[in-house]
């Protein structure tokens, strides 16, 4: 597959694009690394590319997982090279877990100068670029979707609505005029999970099975893992109580913990452990694994016990028993899942139904305290899960 002119040529060869320039009758061949990225030059050697956006967070990501490899083998989609474009979390576990499935990445960088961005992105051209994100606008992913050219924009719309937020933020006045379809998935409450199986089957006009879980890996189990951070402090389980919950498992359960953690909280982690009563069985990976080795030690773990973050979602996918810690916020988006096919039990502070219903707080961000939960009720709920499930077994 090739074109040229008198000086300039391309061929496509072994899935990557060749520059050839000949300069009186010597041929210098270069690869051409972003093709991708210049739809007119794809178009002519008949390559259509699909950019695909998620520069949020873990958990969010997560749910996507099953339906890439969908997009993949799509009716629509399955001649498409897949550009996926997100931060450096985000591609890490997708070249862990997704390679197969996607043709090339690109990282967002936010750090760079706006100007210098919106620059390098109008030089960007795409068949087609999606993005999935609901519930909350993302900068970094906006402006590549208002800059970038491609025939086709799409989006996704639902509860939480991005109109509410857009209407709310007059930076972004007119975000939805950006795209060239918008795919609504109602207004009512429902698990993200399942938010996410319609998106996908509007957006490939098929339908999908319910979601698999990530690909299976080995490594030596027999351990509790603890997930004590959170991005947000009012999600934030306080150091003090964990370190107790660690103690019970230590002293009582004759259980290692490991303890994993992003490298912002590294001094947080070296605190926890130093405090336990029994520090040589606390094994502190904060800030020393990558973000997929530390979803293989959750696929691995005996238990989770965790704030209510992206980590309670990686072990839900894996079938991993949880305890999830949380102050309410987000009911009814990210949590509970349905409760027959869920692996995770919820703790929450005593009376949070009074306020749930006094401020009709549901699928929102909440300020309840979650260090009113007395840490003896998850150890309470680590030892009924144990004894119910024979885990030490």
């Amino acid at each position: 597959m090739k074109f040229e002119n008198k000086f300039i040529s391309y061929t496509f060869e072994n899935n990557k694009i060749y520059k050839i320039i000949n300069i009186f009758g010597f041929k210098i061949k270069h690869e051409y690394s972003d093709y991708l990225y210049n739809e007119k030059l794809c178009s002519k050697l008949g390559i259509k590319t699909l950019l695909f956006l998620r520069n949020d967070g873990i958990g969010d990501f997560i749910m996507d997982i099953p339906y890439i490899k969908h997009i993949r083998h799509s009716r629509k989609f399955n001649n498409y090279k897949i550009i996926l474009a997100g931060n450096q979390n985000i591609i890490e576990i997708a070249k862990k877990y997704l390679n197969e499935y996607i043709d090339a990445y690109y990282h967002i960088d936010n750090k760079e100068p706006q100007k210098n961005l919106i620059k390098k992105y109008k030089k960007m051209s795409f068949t087609t670029i999606i993005n999935p994100t609901d519930a909350k606008i993302n900068y970094d992913m906006e402006i590549i979707v208002k800059y970038a050219t491609a025939k086709e924009k799409i989006c996704h719309n639902g509860y939480f609505s991005r109109i509410q937020l857009k209407s709310k933020d007059p930076l972004i006045p007119e975000v939805f005029n950006n795209y060239t379809k918008v795919i609504d998935t109602g207004e009512d409450i429902m698990p993200v999970k399942d938010r996410c199986k319609i998106f996908f089957e509007k957006l490939l006009e098929e339908n999908i099975p319910h979601t698999e879980t990530l690909k299976e890996l080995d490594i030596p189990d027999n351990y509790i893992v603890i997930s004590p951070f959170t991005r947000e402090p009012k999600r934030t389980y306080s150091k003090q109580n964990f370190t107790k919950i660690i103690d019970y498992i230590n002293t009582e359960l004759k259980l290692p913990v490991i303890i994993i953690g992003g490298k912002n909280e590294i001094e947080a982690g070296k605190s926890i452990r130093d405090n336990c009563k029994v520090p040589e069985m606390v094994f502190n990976l904060v800030g020393k694994t990558s973000l997929s080795e530390s979803i293989l030690y959750i696929k691995n773990a005996k238990l989770l016990v965790a704030n209510e973050t992206g980590t309670v979602h990686i072990a839900q996918n894996y079938g991993v028993k949880t305890i999830a810690i949380t102050n309410g916020s987000y009911i009814g988006t990210f949590w509970p899942y349905k409760e027959e096919e869920s692996y995770v039990s919820y703790i929450y502070p005593e009376n949070f139904e009074d306020c749930f219903d006094e401020k009709n707080i549901k699928g929102a961000l909440i300020d309840y305290d979650i260090n009113k939960i007395d840490y003896t009720k998850v150890t309470s709920k680590i030892s009924e899960i144990i004894d119910n499930c024979n885990l030490l077994k």
